[in-house]
C-alpha cells in the first residue's frame, strides 16, 4: 500500500514538472524543452484544430449534398462559389475560426499555427468573404515560408550549440579556478607588464567567437535551404500549408478579379519541383477555373486535361471529365465531347451524371458526324420510354427541342420545350431553361405578348445567382408596357369587329367560345388527374398579365377560334338575314339534314343562355358611335406608346417605325401626329434612311413650323438651351424645397408660387411647385386649406405621381392620422441615398407584437449567423400616441450599404431561423442619417418605396 502510494505520488510529480515545463505560452521557441514541443504540437493538432477541421467537412458535406447541378449549363468547379446562401455556413465556419484561434494564442509556436491560419481562410472563403480570405492567405504565406522557417530553426539551433559550448567552457575554467589561483599570483608581475598585449589577444579571440556563430548560422541555413530543392514525402511529419495557402490565394484573387496576381501564384506553384503531389491536379483545376471564369473557355481545356491526368480522385476525376465535355461542345468539337462523355460514363459516376451523359452523348453523336438527327430524335424517344429514366423526361424532351432548334425547325422548338414543361417534376432549375428558351425564342419572332409572360415565369423560377436572371427580369419589366399596349390594341380591335356583326352571330361565337372553354377546363382537369403527366401545364405561371374581365372577346385567340368554327360550318356569309340559307344549289339532301340538325343543336343551346348572361358576355362591344370612338381613342394611345416603346426600351427601330406609321396611316391628323413625326425622323436616322428621316423633318417644318421640334431640327443649340433651362428648374426647385425642410416656410412658398411666372405653367417641374406649394398651406393656413389646395393639385395633375401623393396625403387625413409636414414629397423627399455611411437594420412589427420576445429570437439569430460582429439590438417605438405607436427593433451596426444589404439578404434566405412562429414583420437597411429622418418624422411609411426603388432595384 505505501509502494502504491509512493507511485501515485511520483506520477504527480512528474505530471506536474512536465505540465510547468511545457504550458509557459510566453517562453522564446527556442528555450522550448522537447517535452514542451511535443506538448504544444499534440494539443493544437488534436484538440482545437481537429474539432474545427471536423466542422468545416461537414460544412462541406451540407453544402455538396444541398446543391442541384443545372446539367443544361457548364457546371460549376467550385460550388460554394455558386452558393446563394453562404450566410447558411457562416454560424459553423464562426465556431472555427474561434476554436483555431484559441489554438493560435494558446499554442503560438506550434507547428499547426500555419494549418490554423489557412483554416480560417478556408472559412472565410465558403462565408463569401473573400476580401478576409485573402488577408489571411496572405498572411500565412508571409510569415510561414517553409524555406525562411527552416534557415531560422537552423540559426537557432546553430545558437543553442553555441551557447553548450560557452557553457562547458565555464564549467572547465571554475574546476581549474583553484589550481591557476598560484600561478596567478606567480605571474602577477608578468601579466601587468604584457596587460596591454593581452588585450588586444582577448579582442580578437571574441570576434573569432562571433565569426564562428555565425559561420555556424550561415552553414545551418545552407543545409536547410539544400533540404527543399529536391521533392521530399512528409510522411508521417508535419506538412507546412504554405502551398496549400498559395492555392487558395489564387482562387481567392479570382474571385476578387486580381488575375494577374492569381496567375503569377498558380504559375509559382506550378513551376516549383517542389510541389505536393496532390496538389498538382488541384492547381490545374484552379487555372481551368482561372480561364472559365474570365469566360475563355478554349484555354480551360488544357490545364482540365492536365488535372484530369494527375487526379487519382475518381468522383473528381468524373466531375472535371463532365465540365471537359463541356468545354468541348462549347469549342465545337462534338467528338471529342462525345468520347469524353463516354469515358465519364466508364467511372461510374452518379445516375444523374451517367444519365446526362448519355443524353449528351446522343446530342453529339451526330453534331460529331457519327449519325443523323433522325437517330439522336430515336434514341432519346427510347430514352423517354425507359422507366429509369421517369423523373428526368423533362430534360430528355429539352434535348429534343434542342436538336428541332439546331434544324431551324423553331415551332417545333416551342413544342417540345413545352412538352419538357409538361414532364417536369417541380423542377426548377430545368423548368428555368424551358421557359427562357420559350421566352428567347418568342422575342426573337417579335412575339412579345407570349415573350413577356415567359420572362415573368423565368424571373419566378431561377436563381438570382445566375447570371442570365438580370437579363430575363430586365427583359420581362421592359416588355410589361410593350405587352400590354399589343392586349390593347389586339382587344379593342376584336371589340371592334364583334360590333359590327349581328347578335345571331353575336350569340353563336358566345356559343363556341362557351364550348371551348368547357372543354379546355375538361382537359386541364383530366391532365391535372393523369398519373403520366405530373408537370400538369406548360403555361407559364407568375405572369404579371392577367385578363380584368372574363368576356370572350378579350382573347383574340378565342375570337378567331370561334369565328374558325363558325364558318367550317356555315361558310363566309356575307351580313343579311335568313343568312342559314344555303346558296349552293349542290348540297346534297344528306348535307341539308346535316346542317339542320348542326342548327337546331347550336339553337338550342343559345336558347339556353339568358338575356342576363349573354348582355353580360357582350357588355364591351362598342355598339354607338361614341363607344366606338373611345375604343379607337384607346388604340390610338396604345399605338403610339407601343412605338415609343419599341424605340426606347427595346431598341427595335423596325417595330418602331412599323407602328408609328401604321399609326399616321389609321389616325391621320391626330393628337400624336408631331411627336410622332419626330419619332420617325429620328428613327428612321439612326436606321440611316436619310430620305425618310428628311421627309419627316420637312413635314415637322412645314405644319408645325412653331413648335419646338421645329426649332430643335433648325436650331441645333436650342436642344442644350432646353437642357440648361430643365437644369435651373430643377436647382431652384431643389433651393425651394430645402427652405421647406429648414422652416422658412414662407419662402419655399413665395419661391414656388414665383415658379409659375419664372418658368411658365408648362414647365416639367410645375406639378412639384404646386404640390410644395399644398404642403407649405398646411403648414400656415390649418387642415382645411391643406385640403383644398391638395384637391387642386389631383385635378390640375392627373395621372402623375404629384396627384398620387396628394390623393395618398388626403386618405390620410381623412382618417385622423397627423401626417409629418414635409414627408409627403413624393414619399422620397427627405432621404438621401448614402452607401458608404454607417447604416442600420430597422424592423417593423404589429402593435399586438411581444417586442421581448421578438427581441430575443433576433438576438440568438445574431448569435447563430453574425457573431463576429458583435450586433446590438434595442426597441423603438415610433408614433405620437399610444394607439399608433409602431413597436420596432433597430440592430445597429454596420459599416456601410453593403454590409447591412448582406444581412438583410441573409434573413431572406434563412427566414425560418430568423423569428419563428409566424410573425409579421417588415424589414430594412438604413444609413445613418435616414435613420434620423425616421425618428423626426416618427415614421417609416414613406421610408419604404425609397428603400424599394434605391436598396432592392439596384
Amino acid at each position: 500500500m505505501i509502494r502504491t502510494g509512493n507511485n501515485k505520488l511520483w506520477i504527480g510529480i512528474c505530471l506536474i514538472i512536465f505540465i510547468s515545463s511545457s504550458c509557459v505560452t510566453q517562453k522564446r521557441k527556442e528555450d522550448l524543452s522537447a517535452l514542451g514541443e511535443v506538448y504544444h504540437n499534440t494539443t493544437s493538432r488534436y484538440n482545437g484544430y481537429f474539432n474545427a477541421t471536423e466542422l468545416m467537412l461537414a460544412s462541406e458535406m451540407v453544402l455538396e449534398t444541398s446543391h442541384k447541378d443545372n446539367y443544361n449549363q457548364l457546371l460549376p468547379i467550385y460550388i460554394s462559389t455558386v452558393n446563394e446562401n453562404p450566410q447558411a455556413m457562416a454560424p459553423d465556419m464562426d465556431v472555427a475560426i474561434e476554436k483555431v484561434t484559441r489554438v493560435v494564442a494558446l499554442h503560438p509556436y506550434s507547428k499547426w499555427v500555419d494549418d490554423c491560419y489557412f483554416l480560417v481562410g478556408k472559412a472565410q472563403y465558403y462565408k463569401q468573404d473573400y476580401e478576409s480570405s485573402e488577408k489571411a492567405f496572405r498572411y500565412l504565406i508571409n510569415n510561414f515560408d517553409p524555406v525562411e522557417m527552416a534557415k531560422e530553426e537552423a540559426a537557432a539551433e546553430a545558437r543553442k550549440e553555441a551557447k553548450k559550448k560557452t557553457s562547458k567552457k565555464k564549467k572547465k575554467k571554475k574546476s581549474a579556478k583553484k589550481r591557476r589561483k598560484q600561478y596567478i599570483r606567480e605571474q602577477k608581475r608578468k601579466q601587468r607588464l604584457r596587460k596591454k598585449g593581452k588585450a588586444v589577444e582577448e579582442k580578437k579571440s571574441k570576434k573569432d567567437k562571433v565569426a564562428e556563430e555565425k559561420k555556424a548560422e550561415l552553414e545551418a541555413a545552407r543545409k536547410a535551404e539544400a533540404q527543399f530543392e529536391e521533392p521530399d514525402n512528409y510522411g508521417l511529419r508535419h506538412r507546412p500549408a504554405y502551398q496549400e495557402a498559395q492555392l487558395w490565394l489564387a482562387r481567392t484573387l479570382i474571385e476578387r478579379d486580381n488575375f494577374d496576381t492569381a496567375l503569377r501564384f498558380l504559375n509559382e506553384l506550378l513551376q516549383n519541383p517542389k510541389i505536393h503531389d496532390d496538389l498538382i491536379p488541384q492547381a490545374w483545376e484552379v487555372l481551368a477555373y482561372y480561364h472559365i471564369y474570365r469566360e475563355d473557355f478554349s484555354s480551360a481545356i488544357q490545364p482540365l486535361e492536365q488535372s484530369i491526368a494527375n487526379s487519382k480522385n475518381k468522383k473528381a476525376k468524373a466531375r472535371r471529365g463532365f465540365i471537359l465535355a463541356q468545354l468541348y461542345e462549347k469549342a465545337k468539337n462534338g467528338t471529342k465531347a462525345y468520347a469524353t462523355y463516354e469515358t465519364v460514363l466508364k467511372s461510374n459516376p452518379s445516375f444523374e451524371m451517367a444519365f446526362n451523359c448519355r443524353l449528351n452523348m446522343a446530342l453529339n453523336s451526330w453534331r460529331g458526324g457519327q449519325g443523323t438527327p433522325q437517330q439522336a430524335f430515336a434514341a432519346l424517344e427510347r430514352m423517354a420510354k425507359e422507366d429509369k429514366n421517369f423523373e428526368y423526361r423533362d430534360q430528355i424532351y429539352y434535348a429534343m427541342a434542342e436538336i428541332a432548334l439546331e434544324q431551324g425547325d423553331k415551332d417545333q422548338a416551342i413544342s417540345l420545350f413545352k412538352e419538357s414543361l409538361s414532364y417536369n417534376l417541380n423542377n426548377n432549375i430545368q423548368k428555368a431553361e424551358s421557359y427562357l428558351a420559350i421566352a428567347d425564342l418568342f422575342y426573337d419572332r417579335e412575339d412579345y405578348v407570349p415573350a413577356k409572360l415567359y420572362y415573368d415565369s423565368t424571373a419566378s423560377v431561377m436563381k438570382k445567382s445566375d447570371e442570365r436572371f438580370v437579363r430575363a427580369e430586365s427583359l420581362s419589366k421592359n416588355l410589361s408596357d410593350i405587352a400590354k399596349n399589343i392586349q390593347i390594341i389586339e382587344t379593342q380591335d376584336s371589340l371592334l369587329a364583334l360590333g359590327l356583326k349581328s347578335e345571331e352571330e353575336l350569340k353563336e361565337i358566345a356559343y363556341n367560345n362557351l364550348k371551348a372553354q368547357q372543354e379546355a377546363k375538361r382537359k386541364a382537369a383530366t391532365n391535372a388527374g393523369a398519373t403520366n403527366r405530373p408537370g400538369a401545364s406548360a403555361i407559364p405561371v407568375g405572369g404579371a398579365l392577367r385578363a380584368e374581365s372574363s368576356f370572350f372577346a378579350y382573347d383574340d385567340r378565342t375570337v378567331r377560334r370561334g369565328t374558325r368554327e363558325f364558318e367550317r360550318k356555315w361558310g363566309n356569309r356575307p351580313l343579311e338575314d335568313n343568312w342559314r340559307l344555303s346558296r349552293s344549289s349542290g348540297r346534297t339532301i344528306a348535307a341539308n339534314t346535316a346542317e339542320q340538325e348542326s342548327t337546331e343543336e347550336i339553337t338550342t343551346a343559345l336558347d339556353a343562355l339568358t338575356d342576363e348572361q349573354l348582355s353580360d358576355l357582350l357588355k364591351d362591344v362598342p355598339r354607338t358611335e361614341s363607344e366606338r370612338a373611345k375604343s379607337e381613342l384607346q388604340i390610338l394611345d396604345a399605338m403610339f406608346a407601343l412605338g415609343t416603346l419599341y424605340r426606347d426600351r427595346l431598341q427595335n427601330n423596325e417595330k418602331a417605325t412599323e407602328a408609328l406609321e401604321e399609326l399616321n396611316q389609321r389616325f391621320p391628323r391626330s393628337n400624336y401626329e408631331l411627336e410622332s413625326w419626330y419619332y420617325l425622323y429620328l428613327t428612321y436616322f439612326e436606321l440611316n434612311n436619310r430620305s425618310k428621316s428628311f421627309e419627316y423633318r420637312d413635314k415637322i417644318l412645314s405644319r408645325y413650323s412653331s413648335s419646338t421640334y421645329a426649332r430643335v431640327l433648325t436650331d441645333p443649340e436650342y436642344a442644350q438651351r432646353l437642357a440648361n433651362r430643365e437644369l435651373q428648374i430643377n436647382d431652384y426647385y431643389d433651393d425651394a424645397y430645402a427652405a421647406f425642410l429648414n422652416g422658412e416656410t414662407q419662402k419655399a412658398r413665395d419661391m414656388a408660387l414665383d415658379a409659375r411666372t419664372q418658368y411658365g405653367m408648362d414647365n416639367p417641374l410645375q406639378p412639384r411647385f404646386d404640390l410644395l406649394h399644398a404642403l407649405t398651406v398646411g403648414k400656415m393656413d390649418g387642415e382645411q386649406a391643406y385640403k383644398n389646395s391638395l384637391n387642386q393639385v389631383i385635378a390640375k395633375h392627373p395621372n402623375t405621381d404629384e396627384q398620387r401623393t396628394a390623393r395618398e396625403i388626403l386618405r390620410m387625413l381623412g382618417a385622423g392620422s397627423r401626417l409629418p409636414v414635409g414627408a409627403e414629397e413624393q414619399a422620397q423627399g427627405n432621404f438621401k441615398l448614402d452607401d458608404n455611411q454607417v447604416h442600420f437594420v430597422i424592423i417593423t412589427f404589429d402593435p399586438s407584437i411581444n417586442l421581448n420576445t421578438a427581441k430575443a429570437n433576433v438576438s440568438d439569430y445574431n448569435q447563430k449567423f453574425h457573431r463576429p460582429q458583435r450586433l446590438t439590438i434595442s426597441n423603438v417605438f415610433l408614433g405620437n400616441t399610444a394607439d399608433d405607436r409602431i413597436p420596432m427593433l433597430i440592430v445597429r451596426r454596420f459599416k456601410d450599404r453593403g454590409e447591412a444589404m448582406k444581412y438583410y439578404d441573409g434573413v431572406q434566405q434563412n427566414s425560418s431561423e430568423f423569428l419563428q412562429g409566424g410573425t409579421s414583420y417588415d424589414i430594412f437597411s438604413i444609413s445613418l442619417n435616414n435613420y434620423r429622418e425616421i425618428l423626426r418624422s416618427k415614421s417609416v411609411d414613406s421610408y419604404q418605396s425609397f428603400f424599394s426603388d434605391n436598396y432592392l432595384g439596384r
